[in-house]
């Protein structure tokens, strides 16, 4: 949520002119997606044999979905603040890319933006994208797609900021102040949830 909020404070810049938003919306959601497609789409396809599912997938499945369980635990226990990491995979690069951005505006700082957050990798995120997205994907048919559908779902806070803003329906300062009051309350909703389908995926695949 952090680094969307951050997004949302670029692209409304000159929010009084907000026919700018959804270019730069689109550029910076761009951005994103092009470093998850192409690392994601790279590691699922060297778990792959000549671009199909191999032999093993089923096997690979069967381990995913009992993969799938633990994770999502450790995963809400992560959003609970039970386990505590404090550093972020990516956090020089990113702050490199921000610092090359500064105070430009348009489309193209952005789309650099977008690249530079999607390099963040706070350890939920981490988790969520090589622990269960990637198996996931290796997995399925057609999970080469997987890590661009995972870049767009991390981007929805900010599709949403921008059609309000797009739109001069909201008070950009004063949403993205409740959004973070609100912040806690989501991740705690969330890790319940994700806690919950953990425990439903370890009774499925491990106890029955």
């Amino acid at each position: 949520m952090s680094t969307n909020i951050a997004a949302v404070a670029f692209i409304s810049k000159e929010v009084d002119k907000p026919h700018k938003v959804w270019p730069r919306t689109i550029a910076f959601v761009g951005g994103k997606v092009t470093v998850y497609a192409l690392i994601g789409g790279l590691v699922v396809a060297l778990g792959l044999q000549i671009g199909e599912i191999s032999q093993s997938a089923i096997p690979a499945f069967v381990f995913a979905r009992r993969a799938l369980g633990p994770l999502l635990i450790v995963v809400g226990l992560f959003m609970l603040g039970i386990f505590r990491l404090h550093r972020s995979v990516g956090g020089r690069l990113t702050a490199w890319l921000e610092e090359r951005v500064g105070e430009r505006r348009g489309a193209l700082p952005a789309y650099l933006l977008g690249v530079a957050f999607a390099f963040t990798f706070c350890p939920t995120l981490f988790l969520l994208f090589f622990g269960i997205t990637i198996p996931l994907a290796i997995a399925s048919p057609g999970g080469i797609v997987f890590p661009g559908v995972f870049a767009l779902g991390t981007v929805v806070p900010v599709l949403g900021f921008s059609t309000l803003l797009a739109a001069d329906a909201v008070n950009a300062r004063a949403l993205m102040q409740r959004v973070k009051n609100a912040n806690l309350i989501i991740q705690r909703i969330a890790a319940v949830l994700f806690m919950l389908i953990g425990f439903h995926e370890v009774v499925l695949y491990w106890l029955l």
